[in-house]
Protein backbone atom coordinates (compact mmCIF):
# COMPACT_ATOMS: atom_id res chain seq x y z
CA UNK A 1 0.00 0.00 0.00
CA UNK A 2 1.24 3.56 -1.24
CA UNK A 3 -0.26 7.05 -2.76
CA UNK A 4 0.82 6.01 -5.68
CA UNK A 5 -1.30 8.18 -8.09
CA UNK A 6 0.04 11.97 -7.21
CA UNK A 7 -3.85 12.80 -8.74
CA UNK A 8 -5.82 10.31 -6.32
CA UNK A 9 -6.67 11.77 -2.74
CA UNK A 10 -5.32 8.25 -1.08
CA UNK A 11 -3.67 5.35 -0.96
CA UNK A 12 -3.66 2.18 -3.94
CA UNK A 13 -3.03 -1.55 -2.60
CA UNK A 14 -2.71 -4.52 -4.30
CA UNK A 15 -2.31 -8.21 -2.89
CA UNK A 16 -0.80 -11.40 -4.14
CA UNK A 17 -4.16 -13.39 -4.54
CA UNK A 18 -5.25 -11.22 -7.52
CA UNK A 19 -3.93 -8.84 -9.62
CA UNK A 20 -6.05 -5.56 -9.30
CA UNK A 21 -5.25 -2.79 -7.90
CA UNK A 22 -7.47 -1.29 -5.42
CA UNK A 23 -8.14 2.34 -3.32
CA UNK A 24 -8.49 2.77 -0.07
CA UNK A 25 -12.74 1.74 -0.07
CA UNK A 26 -11.90 -1.19 -2.24
CA UNK A 27 -12.77 0.00 -5.35
CA UNK A 28 -10.73 -1.86 -8.01
CA UNK A 29 -8.80 1.28 -10.08
CA UNK A 30 -7.27 -1.41 -12.31
CA UNK A 31 -6.98 -4.96 -13.51
CA UNK A 32 -4.43 -7.43 -14.33
CA UNK A 33 -1.30 -4.99 -13.00
CA UNK A 34 1.89 -6.90 -13.10
CA UNK A 35 5.26 -5.62 -12.65
CA UNK A 36 7.93 -6.17 -14.54
CA UNK A 37 10.98 -9.25 -14.29
CA UNK A 38 8.42 -10.98 -11.96
CA UNK A 39 8.83 -8.12 -9.10
CA UNK A 40 7.02 -8.93 -5.74
CA UNK A 41 4.76 -6.48 -3.93
CA UNK A 42 7.02 -5.28 -0.88
CA UNK A 43 8.24 -2.04 -1.02
CA UNK A 44 7.57 1.61 -1.68
CA UNK A 45 10.32 4.81 -2.52
CA UNK A 46 10.39 8.29 -3.13
CA UNK A 47 12.64 8.38 -6.49
CA UNK A 48 11.27 9.79 -9.69
CA UNK A 49 11.32 13.34 -7.83
CA UNK A 50 7.48 13.83 -7.79
CA UNK A 51 5.63 13.81 -4.09
CA UNK A 52 3.65 10.60 -4.99
CA UNK A 53 4.95 6.67 -3.87
CA UNK A 54 7.42 5.02 -6.56
CA UNK A 55 6.44 1.15 -6.66
CA UNK A 56 10.03 -0.94 -5.98
CA UNK A 57 9.91 -4.83 -5.86
CA UNK A 58 12.91 -7.20 -6.71
CA UNK A 59 15.12 -4.94 -8.82
CA UNK A 60 12.15 -3.08 -10.32
CA UNK A 61 10.89 0.24 -10.11
CA UNK A 62 8.07 1.54 -11.93
CA UNK A 63 5.85 5.37 -10.91
CA UNK A 64 2.74 5.74 -11.46
CA UNK A 65 1.91 7.38 -15.02
CA UNK A 66 -1.16 10.02 -14.33
CA UNK A 67 -1.43 10.77 -17.94
CA UNK A 68 -2.09 6.97 -18.78
CA UNK A 69 -3.39 5.79 -15.33
CA UNK A 70 -0.81 2.14 -15.55
CA UNK A 71 2.71 1.78 -13.94
CA UNK A 72 5.92 2.71 -16.03
CA UNK A 73 9.16 1.37 -15.57
CA UNK A 74 11.30 3.33 -14.12
CA UNK A 75 15.31 3.95 -15.76
CA UNK A 76 17.84 3.30 -12.30
CA UNK A 77 21.24 5.58 -13.99
CA UNK A 78 20.63 4.68 -16.76
CA UNK A 79 20.14 0.98 -16.52
CA UNK A 80 16.69 -0.96 -15.98
CA UNK A 81 17.31 -2.43 -12.85
CA UNK A 82 18.75 -1.62 -9.23
CA UNK A 83 22.30 -2.43 -9.00
CA UNK A 84 23.35 -5.53 -6.37
CA UNK A 85 22.18 -8.44 -4.71
CA UNK A 86 19.27 -9.06 -2.28
CA UNK A 87 18.64 -11.14 0.67
CA UNK A 88 15.19 -13.24 1.19
CA UNK A 89 14.74 -15.53 -1.84
CA UNK A 90 10.85 -15.11 -1.37
CA UNK A 91 11.07 -10.95 -0.86
CA UNK A 92 14.38 -10.29 -2.24
CA UNK A 93 14.81 -7.11 0.29
CA UNK A 94 17.79 -4.71 -0.15
CA UNK A 95 19.60 -4.27 3.06
CA UNK A 96 17.66 -1.16 4.09
CA UNK A 97 15.88 1.63 2.37
CA UNK A 98 15.17 5.51 2.95
CA UNK A 99 16.22 8.84 3.15
CA UNK A 100 20.20 7.83 3.74
CA UNK A 101 21.83 11.30 1.98
CA UNK A 102 19.19 13.72 3.43
CA UNK A 103 17.74 15.30 -0.27
CA UNK A 104 14.56 13.36 0.68
CA UNK A 105 14.43 10.94 -2.34
CA UNK A 106 15.53 7.56 -0.68
CA UNK A 107 18.25 5.09 -1.18
CA UNK A 108 18.45 1.49 -2.39
CA UNK A 109 21.17 -0.16 -0.18
CA UNK A 110 22.09 -3.67 -1.44
CA UNK A 111 25.47 -5.61 -1.58
CA UNK A 112 27.57 -7.19 -3.93
CA UNK A 113 30.61 -9.95 -4.10
CA UNK A 114 33.97 -10.16 -5.66
CA UNK A 115 35.75 -12.79 -4.37
CA UNK A 116 36.15 -12.80 -1.27
CA UNK A 117 35.39 -9.02 -0.75
CA UNK A 118 32.27 -8.09 -0.03
CA UNK A 119 30.74 -4.37 -0.05
CA UNK A 120 27.58 -2.51 0.74
CA UNK A 121 25.98 -0.28 -3.23
CA UNK A 122 24.16 2.42 -2.59
CA UNK A 123 21.66 3.28 -5.34
CA UNK A 124 20.79 6.68 -5.59
CA UNK A 125 18.10 8.55 -7.74
CA UNK A 126 19.34 10.56 -10.76
CA UNK A 127 15.83 12.02 -11.06
CA UNK A 128 15.75 15.75 -10.63
CA UNK A 129 12.73 17.53 -8.51
CA UNK A 130 10.97 20.90 -8.03
CA UNK A 131 10.16 20.15 -4.30
CA UNK A 132 12.33 20.99 -1.10
CA UNK A 133 11.77 18.38 1.99
CA UNK A 134 13.73 18.57 5.20
CA UNK A 135 15.77 15.52 5.48
CA UNK A 136 12.81 12.44 6.00
CA UNK A 137 14.95 11.62 8.97
CA UNK A 138 13.29 14.32 10.65
CA UNK A 139 10.13 12.62 11.18
CA UNK A 140 10.52 10.76 13.77
CA UNK A 141 7.62 7.98 13.23
CA UNK A 142 9.57 7.76 9.84
CA UNK A 143 13.14 7.10 11.48
CA UNK A 144 11.95 4.31 13.57
CA UNK A 145 10.68 2.31 10.84
CA UNK A 146 13.95 2.60 8.92
CA UNK A 147 15.71 1.46 11.72
CA UNK A 148 13.84 -1.67 12.14
CA UNK A 149 14.48 -2.92 8.89
CA UNK A 150 17.95 -3.73 10.69
CA UNK A 151 16.62 -5.47 13.88
CA UNK A 152 13.50 -6.92 12.87
CA UNK A 153 11.18 -8.02 9.58
CA UNK A 154 12.62 -6.03 6.49
CA UNK A 155 9.35 -3.39 5.26
CA UNK A 156 10.32 0.19 3.88
CA UNK A 157 9.56 2.83 6.16
CA UNK A 158 6.02 5.51 6.09
CA UNK A 159 6.12 9.03 6.45
CA UNK A 160 3.84 10.11 9.53
CA UNK A 161 2.31 12.58 6.86
CA UNK A 162 1.42 12.67 3.60
CA UNK A 163 3.82 14.97 1.18
CA UNK A 164 1.17 14.94 -1.58
CA UNK A 165 -1.72 17.05 0.67
CA UNK A 166 1.47 18.69 2.77
CA UNK A 167 2.22 20.56 -0.62
CA UNK A 168 -1.37 21.28 -1.46
CA UNK A 169 -1.62 25.00 -1.59
CA UNK A 170 -4.98 26.37 -0.55
CA UNK A 171 -5.90 29.99 -2.08
CA UNK A 172 -8.97 32.38 -0.76
CA UNK A 173 -11.05 34.21 -3.70
CA UNK A 174 -11.17 38.11 -2.86
CA UNK A 175 -13.91 40.08 -3.19
CA UNK A 176 -13.93 41.22 -7.01
CA UNK A 177 -13.23 37.22 -7.73
CA UNK A 178 -9.31 37.77 -9.27
CA UNK A 179 -6.09 37.08 -8.00
CA UNK A 180 -2.70 35.90 -9.15
CA UNK A 181 -1.14 33.08 -7.78
CA UNK A 182 2.36 30.97 -7.97
CA UNK A 183 3.91 28.21 -7.27
CA UNK A 184 7.41 26.60 -7.49
CA UNK A 185 6.25 23.36 -8.35
CA UNK A 186 3.63 21.80 -11.03
CA UNK A 187 0.03 22.25 -9.42
CA UNK A 188 -3.29 21.42 -11.09
CA UNK A 189 -6.20 24.46 -11.86
CA UNK A 190 -8.80 23.54 -9.46
CA UNK A 191 -12.39 23.03 -10.19
CA UNK A 192 -14.41 25.95 -10.19
CA UNK A 193 -11.78 28.88 -11.01
CA UNK A 194 -10.34 29.48 -14.21
CA UNK A 195 -6.51 30.06 -14.70
CA UNK A 196 -5.40 32.36 -16.85
CA UNK A 197 -1.45 32.78 -18.69
CA UNK A 198 -0.70 36.98 -19.56
CA UNK A 199 0.37 36.77 -23.22
CA UNK A 200 0.78 40.65 -23.05
CA UNK A 201 -0.91 43.78 -22.04
CA UNK A 202 -2.76 47.03 -23.04
CA UNK A 203 -1.69 50.03 -21.97
CA UNK A 204 -4.33 51.73 -23.62
CA UNK A 205 -7.07 50.05 -21.76
CA UNK A 206 -4.99 49.26 -18.90
CA UNK A 207 -5.79 45.65 -18.80
CA UNK A 208 -3.86 42.10 -19.53
CA UNK A 209 -4.14 40.10 -22.34
CA UNK A 210 -4.92 37.05 -21.07
CA UNK A 211 -5.08 33.03 -22.41
CA UNK A 212 -7.41 30.72 -20.23
CA UNK A 213 -5.76 27.64 -19.40
CA UNK A 214 -8.33 24.51 -19.73
CA UNK A 215 -10.20 23.19 -17.07
CA UNK A 216 -7.99 21.13 -14.61
CA UNK A 217 -4.78 21.45 -16.57
CA UNK A 218 -1.48 21.44 -14.56
CA UNK A 219 0.36 25.04 -14.08
CA UNK A 220 4.12 24.46 -14.85
CA UNK A 221 6.76 24.57 -12.00
CA UNK A 222 7.89 28.31 -11.56
CA UNK A 223 4.95 30.02 -13.54
CA UNK A 224 2.53 32.63 -12.05
CA UNK A 225 -1.39 32.45 -13.69
CA UNK A 226 -4.12 35.27 -13.43
CA UNK A 227 -6.99 33.13 -10.74
CA UNK A 228 -10.60 34.27 -11.63
CA UNK A 229 -13.55 32.77 -9.49
CA UNK A 230 -16.33 33.15 -6.70
CA UNK A 231 -15.30 35.43 -3.84
CA UNK A 232 -14.98 33.59 -0.87
CA UNK A 233 -14.05 30.55 -1.88
CA UNK A 234 -11.20 28.54 -1.09
CA UNK A 235 -9.52 26.13 -3.19
CA UNK A 236 -6.58 23.95 -3.58
CA UNK A 237 -4.21 23.36 -5.34
CA UNK A 238 -2.60 20.00 -5.75
CA UNK A 239 1.15 18.68 -6.77
CA UNK A 240 0.41 17.30 -9.81
CA UNK A 241 2.44 15.20 -12.40
CA UNK A 242 0.21 15.35 -15.67
CA UNK A 243 2.17 17.08 -18.68
CA UNK A 244 2.06 21.10 -18.05
CA UNK A 245 0.14 23.39 -20.37
CA UNK A 246 1.96 26.22 -21.97
CA UNK A 247 2.46 29.03 -19.52
CA UNK A 248 4.39 32.40 -20.67
CA UNK A 249 6.45 33.60 -17.89
CA UNK A 250 7.60 36.69 -20.02
CA UNK A 251 4.78 39.28 -17.83
CA UNK A 252 3.78 37.78 -15.21
CA UNK A 253 6.71 36.38 -12.89
CA UNK A 254 7.19 34.79 -9.48
CA UNK A 255 10.17 33.49 -7.64
CA UNK A 256 10.37 31.11 -4.33
CA UNK A 257 13.25 34.12 -2.91
CA UNK A 258 11.70 37.32 -2.02
CA UNK A 259 13.49 39.26 -5.26
CA UNK A 260 14.35 43.11 -5.35
CA UNK A 261 12.76 45.03 -8.60
CA UNK A 262 15.22 46.70 -9.95
CA UNK A 263 14.71 48.44 -13.60
CA UNK A 264 17.77 47.90 -16.10
CA UNK A 265 18.71 48.90 -19.57
CA UNK A 266 15.51 47.75 -21.40
CA UNK A 267 13.94 49.71 -19.54
CA UNK A 268 11.62 47.83 -17.38
CA UNK A 269 8.94 48.45 -15.16
CA UNK A 270 7.68 46.14 -12.17
CA UNK A 271 3.86 46.14 -10.65
CA UNK A 272 2.81 44.82 -7.84
CA UNK A 273 -0.41 43.38 -7.02
CA UNK A 274 -2.47 45.89 -4.80
CA UNK A 275 -6.14 46.99 -3.80
CA UNK A 276 -7.25 49.32 -5.79
CA UNK A 277 -7.38 52.97 -3.63
CA UNK A 278 -10.77 53.61 -4.87
CA UNK A 279 -12.84 50.62 -5.36
CA UNK A 280 -12.22 48.13 -2.52
CA UNK A 281 -12.98 45.23 -4.19
CA UNK A 282 -11.22 45.09 -6.72
CA UNK A 283 -7.25 44.17 -6.93
CA UNK A 284 -4.75 46.04 -10.03
CA UNK A 285 -1.19 45.55 -10.79
CA UNK A 286 0.61 49.29 -9.54
CA UNK A 287 3.96 50.12 -10.70
CA UNK A 288 6.45 50.24 -7.47
CA UNK A 289 9.21 52.31 -7.44
CA UNK A 290 12.73 50.65 -8.09
CA UNK A 291 14.26 48.86 -5.63
CA UNK A 292 11.19 47.28 -4.56
CA UNK A 293 11.20 44.04 -2.31
CA UNK A 294 8.82 41.31 -3.55
CA UNK A 295 8.21 38.51 -1.06
CA UNK A 296 8.67 34.96 -1.83
CA UNK A 297 5.94 33.48 -4.17
CA UNK A 298 4.30 36.22 -4.83
CA UNK A 299 3.84 36.98 -8.58
CA UNK A 300 4.60 40.57 -10.02
CA UNK A 301 4.01 41.98 -13.42
CA UNK A 302 7.35 43.30 -15.34
CA UNK A 303 6.49 45.25 -18.42
CA UNK A 304 9.70 46.16 -21.22
CA UNK A 305 8.57 49.65 -22.22
CA UNK A 306 8.30 51.08 -26.14
CA UNK A 307 6.61 53.92 -27.55
CA UNK A 308 3.57 51.39 -27.78
CA UNK A 309 3.33 50.09 -24.51
CA UNK A 310 4.21 53.13 -21.80
CA UNK A 311 5.39 52.84 -18.24
CA UNK A 312 1.81 53.58 -16.94
CA UNK A 313 0.68 53.56 -13.77
CA UNK A 314 -1.54 50.68 -12.90
CA UNK A 315 -3.36 47.40 -14.88
CA UNK A 316 -6.05 45.68 -14.17
CA UNK A 317 -6.21 41.77 -14.13
CA UNK A 318 -9.30 41.83 -16.59
CA UNK A 319 -11.62 44.31 -18.36
CA UNK A 320 -14.29 43.09 -16.32
CA UNK A 321 -13.11 44.51 -13.13
CA UNK A 322 -13.08 48.14 -14.23
CA UNK A 323 -15.53 49.62 -12.80
CA UNK A 324 -18.04 52.14 -15.19
CA UNK A 325 -17.81 55.61 -13.32
CA UNK A 326 -15.15 57.33 -14.91
CA UNK A 327 -13.83 58.97 -11.56
CA UNK A 328 -12.63 55.47 -11.09
CA UNK A 329 -10.93 54.53 -14.53
CA UNK A 330 -9.37 57.81 -15.06
CA UNK A 331 -5.43 58.01 -13.89
CA UNK A 332 -6.10 61.11 -11.63
CA UNK A 333 -8.51 58.95 -9.72
CA UNK A 334 -5.42 56.74 -8.22
CA UNK A 335 -2.72 59.02 -6.49
CA UNK A 336 0.61 58.74 -8.15
CA UNK A 337 3.63 58.48 -5.62
CA UNK A 338 6.65 60.56 -5.87
CA UNK A 339 10.29 59.87 -4.06
CA UNK A 340 12.79 62.25 -3.36
CA UNK A 341 16.06 61.07 -4.88
CA UNK A 342 17.21 58.64 -1.82
CA UNK A 343 14.03 56.48 -1.95
CA UNK A 344 11.87 58.41 0.46
CA UNK A 345 7.97 58.46 -0.34
CA UNK A 346 6.79 61.99 -0.26
CA UNK A 347 3.02 62.35 0.06
CA UNK A 348 1.19 65.26 -1.98
CA UNK A 349 0.50 67.59 1.07
CA UNK A 350 4.06 67.49 2.63
CA UNK A 351 6.36 70.59 1.70
CA UNK A 352 9.01 69.92 -0.14
CA UNK A 353 11.56 71.62 -2.22
CA UNK A 354 14.02 69.99 -4.62
CA UNK A 355 13.87 67.34 -7.22
CA UNK A 356 11.23 64.43 -6.66
CA UNK A 357 11.00 61.44 -8.58
CA UNK A 358 7.49 60.77 -9.99
CA UNK A 359 6.82 58.42 -12.63
CA UNK A 360 10.31 57.47 -13.79
CA UNK A 361 11.14 61.12 -13.95
CA UNK A 362 12.69 64.04 -11.94
CA UNK A 363 11.34 66.54 -11.52
CA UNK A 364 12.29 70.18 -10.10
CA UNK A 365 10.27 71.42 -6.93
CA UNK A 366 10.62 74.65 -6.23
Amino acid sequence: MAHFNPEADDAYWQHSADNNLYDTSGNVIASDVTHGGGAGLSFRVFWNGDLADDFYGKNILEYWNADNNAFWRLQINGGNYVYGNYNNSSKQNPCVSGDLLGDWREEIVTWDQSGSDYRLVINATSHETDYLVPHLMDDYAYRAQLISQNDCYNQPPHLSCDLIHEYTRQLTIPAGGWTAFYAPYPVSVPAGVTAYSVTGVNATTHTLKLTALAAGATIPANAAVVINGTAGQTVAFRPSTKSAANVLRTYLRGDLVTQKLTSNSTSVVFYQLQPHPNNANALIFRRVNNDTMQDAATPWLQVTTSASIPAIDHYWLSASQIPTAITETADEAIPVPSYSVDGRAISEDQPHKGIVVRQGRKILKR
